[in-house]
């Protein structure tokens, strides 16, 4: 059983990784939208998923350290 359990954890770890990945790529892409965005709306939607996404990344990288996975 514990060869199981050590496959479950690395499937876990796996998905969160993947999943830390996905959070980076849409933030490159938010920060990118940001800088060419001129209008205060765009610019304001722009802050808000950009901080989301920052909180997002922290909340997977806190984890997968606590998990000993980075």
């Amino acid at each position: 059983m514990p060869l199981s359990v050590s496959k479950r954890e690395a499937s876990e770890r796996d998905l969160l990784l993947g999943e830390l990945l996905e959070t980076q790529q849409r933030l490159s892409e938010a920060n990118a939208r940001f800088n060419m965005v001129t209008q205060p709306e765009l610019i304001e939607q722009c802050v808000y998923e950009i901080n989301a996404l920052k909180a997002r990344r922290a909340y997977y990288i806190r984890v997968l350290r606590e998990e000993g996975g980075i």
